[in-house]
């Protein structure tokens, strides 16, 4: 089936594929008028962002949700300030309570801060067990997240981009709720699984430096991004569960035809680490599987203290606003950050098509096929790197 849906898509006509140099070059001076017009950002909440007094919220609640959909309202003050509200439901009983803040540009356009008040509850995230080559055995918990955050951020230089910021979250775990599989507690002991049935409160601290010369974060035909984040997750109930997390990103977009064409590299790296008598809850640990991270497999389905990932992307003009798509994806997990290396790679492949606006991703079709099976993937957003 993906064989035949390429062969269609590569089957198009060039001239079908190609827009003309004079629309893109019109796409390429909006792009940049904006960029120098264009309002304060607006907080994304799932969906498409939109400060409006009533507008439709897609998704945004967490992976695993389902389709999500809810009503978000906000307002765009004369300042230029933005204040928002979202409820978000899944038919899988997932829920997303927000609000959250943002203010006008600052330091002529250099600096802004935003915050959030976040009350979000899944009642059935997947668990297959911490490691890599977990058997395909599903259970659940329940995770319910209470968050206060806030956060600076700063482009002191076109391409440089700083964000800093701390969040007070708290995290209460219980059985899962569905009728159909079993819970984690009934399978797994706490020695198995560290964080089970514990509810850790936590001072989460995180830092961002990032190189990115990419004409929008949501959609671009060219441009590369390196980021390195820091996290530090220190405990307040006095819990054995403080530790810290390092992530590295890095993505490269080779244009070919004016943009016409699109190769798109992308690599990431999560690792944590942690004192003497401290684990990393297994809920908090990094993990591969979904619509973003090795798009093959369910979501969830690898988790451990450490993880790898790497893309590649084919992305090819079908008409104004619709891209195909073909990409790779290849990650593992591990306990120890020495086998971080490219032995013994779960990998997967898919086709789709993404429709976007000149910056922004709206949605993704996807079929993607990983040794499990396949997927069908329907996201409101870019993959995440």
């Amino acid at each position: 089936m993906l064989a035949v849906a390429a062969l269609i898509l590569a089957a198009m006509p060039l001239a079908a594929q190609t827009p003309s140099d004079s629309r893109t070059q019109q796409i390429e001076q909006e792009q940049a008028q904006k960029a120098k017009t264009a309002a304060p950002p607006r907080p994304q909440h799932g969906g498409f962002g939109a400060v409006t007094p009533l507008a439709p919220a897609f998704g945004g609640i967490k992976a695993g949700s389902g389709l999500a959909l809810g009503l978000a309202s906000g307002k765009q003050f004369g300042s230029g300030d933005v204040f928002q509200v979202t409820a978000v439901g899944s038919l899988r009983k997932y829920w997303l309570l927000q609000a959250a803040a943002q203010s006008r540009e600052l330091a002529q356009g250099r600096l802004k801060f935003s915050g959030r008040l976040r009350l979000q509850d899944a009642p059935q995230v997947a668990f297959y067990g911490i490691g890599p080559g977990t058997p395909k055995v599903r259970t659940d918990y329940d995770e319910r997240k209470y968050e206060v955050s806030g956060q600076a951020i700063a482009e002191p230089l076109r391409f440089l981009r700083a964000i800093g910021g701390v969040e007070y979250s708290r995290y209460t775990t219980g059985p899962g709720k569905s009728s159909r599989r079993s819970s984690v507690d009934e399978l797994y002991s706490p020695f198995q699984v560290p964080g089970l049935d514990a509810d850790p409160r936590y001072i989460h601290s995180f830092g961002l430096l990032a190189l990115d010369s990419r004409s929008s974060t949501s959609y671009s035909r060219s441009g590369s991004y390196l980021a390195a984040i820091l996290h530090d997750f220190s405990n307040r109930n006095d819990l054995p569960y403080s530790f810290r997390e390092t992530e590295f990103i890095a993505q490269q977009l080779v244009p070919i035809l004016h943009g016409n064409w699109v190769l798109d590299f992308g690599a990431h790296v999560w690792t944590t680490s942690t004192d003497s008598g401290n684990s990393v809850p297994f809920f908090l640990l990094p993990t591969l599987g979904g619509s973003d991270y090795l798009r093959g497999y369910a979501d969830y389905r690898f988790r451990d203290r450490h993880a790898l990932l790497l893309t590649a992307q084919y992305r090819w003009y079908v008409q104004e606003f619709v891209d195909g798509v073909i990409f790779y994806d290849a990650g593992k997990v591990a306990s120890r950050r020495g086998d971080l290396d490219l032995n013994h790679l779960e990998h997967d492949f898919g086709i789709g098509v993404n429709f976007h606006s000149p910056s922004v991703t709206v949605l993704r079709l996807q079929i993607a096929h990983g040794r499990e099976g396949n997927r069908l993937i329907l996201a409101f957003s870019p993959p995440s790197f």
